[in-house]
């Protein structure tokens, strides 16, 4: 019964919303919180840059559908920040260590931080998340952050990281880890927020004593974050054996941590396409891609993107290179984005496939300018093509 009336509410949504997603600027937080008491609903924040190719993506082809626009307009008041820009945005940033974007951010008319996203999602996926976000037992308590933004609270290193003091420049392990040992208390908002950003600096220490205290960041910061950062520190720690492919370490890290982490099947992959990415076993990243295949098929097809991007950077396995081809034109025949268009022309171009690789980075580009999208990369690789294409005719005319 509870799901039907969701899905009453949510079809009325939509029948009686604006069609696309309405959203509004303002710099005045307590502004954006009475508008959201006023009309009993959520925050929601569009946490975007202006160089955020994905945060445009996620505009022309998410917001702009009815069905989201209906069931934002309904239950959210929405809001837009740029956060390297706007002051608000800056404050926020800082606060929540927010550095991926697009990054979404609901709150409740109070002010808490109660959900957060991270990256672009298609209309069908992000409905899914919307449906989450409206069943109040999937929301998150925050007890440990203040409801003051402060940027003096915080270490010089962490603002300089943030852009807050001129042009972006980040601290070295040692001077992040020896604040951390004068700075032991995870609990405390600005040790976490700080830690939350540079966990890949952790060395040893750090990394054992934010295991130690992660039952009371959990409480006090949100599951979620208590879980997103201890993922983090196990790819962190992952990334060790890297160098020296310690393959047996790295099995028994996975051993030890997945068991206390959520989503384990799903991070056990990740972990595994990134440790065979690292270490350049395309065996066993050709194994997983294939098995993934086999279960779901080509969907989502940005995940597929993102690993087919991977394999034409640095994979020179051709089995692999030719399976990426194939997965990557699926892709584009169920969306034309430019960027798909755009890594599925790099493929065809890795496997020597010229004319065809030609023909695609033609009409990545073509897609790309009438988007008003930056398509230099892919100007680039159509005049590496171009030379391609000659020198193997010159070739071909040498032999005869």
């Amino acid at each position: 019964m509870k799901y039907f009336l969701t899905l009453c509410s949510f079809l009325l949504a939509v029948q009686t919303g604006f069609g696309q997603t309405e959203f509004k600027r303002s710099q005045d937080w307590e502004a954006i919180k009475s508008d959201a008491k006023k009309n009993k609903k959520l925050i929601f924040l569009d946490a975007y840059t202006d160089w955020c190719g994905w945060c445009k993506v996620m505009d022309k082809n998410t917001f702009s559908d009815k069905a989201i626009g209906g069931m934002m307009n309904q239950y959210f008041v929405n809001y837009k920040l740029e956060m390297e820009k706007e002051e608000l945005g800056q404050q926020i940033s800082l606060k929540y260590a927010i550095t991926s974007f697009p990054t979404f951010l609901v709150f409740d008319s109070e002010g808490t931080l109660v959900y957060t996203i991270v990256g672009y999602q298609a209309p069908a996926d992000f409905m899914k998340t919307l449906f989450e976000l409206i069943n109040p037992s999937n929301l998150e308590e925050r007890p440990g952050y203040s409801a003051k933004f402060d940027a003096e609270q915080y270490p010089d290193f962490y603002l300089k990281a943030m852009g807050m003091k001129g042009k972006k420049k980040f601290p070295e392990a040692e001077d992040f880890n020896k604040w951390v040992s004068k700075n032991k208390d995870f609990t405390k908002e600005v040790n976490f927020t700080v830690l939350k950003r540079f966990y890949y600096l952790a060395n040893d220490k750090t990394q054992d004593l934010f295991w130690e205290q992660r039952l009371k960041i959990d409480s006090l910061f949100g599951h979620d974050f208590a879980n997103e950062l201890a993922a983090n520190m196990t790819y962190s720690r992952a990334s060790t054996f890297v160098k020296e492919k310690k393959d047996a370490e790295f099995e028994q890290l996975l051993a030890e941590k997945l068991p206390i982490l959520d989503d384990k099947k799903e991070l056990e992959k990740s972990y595994r396409y990134y440790y065979y990415g690292a270490t350049e076993n395309w065996r066993k990243y050709d194994e997983l891609l294939t098995a993934a295949y086999k279960e779901k098929g080509i969907e989502p097809v940005s995940f597929w993107n993102s690993k087919c991007w991977e394999i034409y950077e640095k994979s020179d396995d051709s089995l692999l290179i030719a399976k990426a081809t194939s997965w990557m034109q699926e892709v584009c025949k169920i969306d034309d984005d430019y960027n798909y268009l755009d890594t599925y022309a790099a493929l065809l171009y890795k496997s020597g496939q010229l004319e065809a690789a030609k023909e695609m980075a033609e009409v990545a580009i073509t897609k790309g300018r009438a988007e008003n999208l930056k398509v230099k990369g892919t100007e680039e690789l159509l005049e590496k093509i171009e030379q391609a294409i000659e020198e193997q005719k010159e070739e071909t005319e040498k032999e005869d």
